[in-house]
Formats: structure tokens, C-alpha cells, sequence
């Protein structure tokens, strides 16, 4: 079986990012432990809408968050923002 992904997005006004995650080892940074973003991410591709391919323009990325820095970028998102959970994670968290 391979390994899940999932999404976590992070909307501010009117602009939403998302970026692609492996789901265990968001969850458990999410959960409080200490994992390296890089082996979080998926790609190091900010996006609009994953699903779509949208990637976000620099402009937005450093309006919203003061740089271009995707290792950065994908920090705050995970602690600011909201993990999308696979169904086997919600039931473990039930």
C-alpha cells in the first residue's frame, strides 16, 4: 500500500493555500511532534487548489506571508491552518 496524502489549507480574506502532506506525519506534527516540515510536504509547490494544479502567485505568497520561502510557507500553514484528515484518522481520533 502506498503512502496517503492530504491537504492543509490555510485561508486568510479572501485567499486561500493549500499544500499536499503526507497524513500521518501531519497529523502527528498537528498532534505536537517535533518532525522536520521537509519530510511533511509532498512538493514544495504553494497552491491555490491542489486538486486544480493552482499554484499561488509569488505577489500573494508575500502579501499574505512575507516571503517565498515554501519551507516557511508550509510551516505556518500547518500550525495556523487546518489538516484535511483521512476517514482511518478520524476514527482513530474518536
Amino acid at each position: 500500500m502506498g503512502e496517503k496524502y492530504t491537504i492543509a489549507r490555510f485561508t486568510k480574506g479572501s485567499d486561500q493555500f493549500e499544500i499536499l502532506v503526507k497524513s500521518e506525519e501531519a497529523l502527528a506534527y498537528k498532534m505536537g511532534q517535533n518532525i522536520p516540515i521537509s519530510n511533511l510536504i509532498v512538493t514544495d509547490t504553494i497552491f491555490i487548489d491542489v486538486s486544480k494544479g493552482t499554484k499561488a502567485s509569488e505577489e500573494k505568497l508575500i502579501k499574505n506571508f512575507g516571503t517565498t520561502d515554501s519551507l516557511k510557507i508550509a510551516e505556518f500553514i500547518l500550525s495556523k491552518g487546518t489538516l484535511q484528515l483521512t476517514a482511518e484518522q478520524r476514527r482513530r481520533l474518536i
